[in-house]
């Protein structure tokens, strides 16, 4: 079976590949959709001062959407407390340190 495919709508190939671009780049060098998931998270922590770092890649395919987070914590985080964080849990996986 073979497949063709036109780069007459989006001048580059689209199809196979991964952008990380999508919107405008702002003056921090980040683009606006990962300025959106820092401001998300700062606001939902209520926390100002969080450090984040947000990447953000689009896969076309017809109907998806993904977020990869990794969160750092200065004090350790047992099993316990992860288990009591309200669901979604099959979000998220427990790694231990060490």
């Amino acid at each position: 079976m073979s497949f063709s495919y036109s780069l007459m709508i989006f001048g580059q190939q689209y199809a196979f590949n991964l952008f990380s671009l999508n919107a405008p780049v702002t003056e921090n060098g980040y683009n606006e959709e990962e300025m959106k998931l820092v401001k998300e998270t700062r606001k939902i922590w209520n926390d100002t001062e969080v450090k984040v770092t947000a990447t953000c890649i689009r896969v076309p395919v017809m109907r998806a959407h993904a977020e990869s987070v990794n969160l750092q914590f200065d004090n350790p985080l047992d099993e316990l407390l992860f288990l009591v964080i309200p669901p979604p849990k099959p979000l998220f996986v427990f790694v231990p340190s060490g």
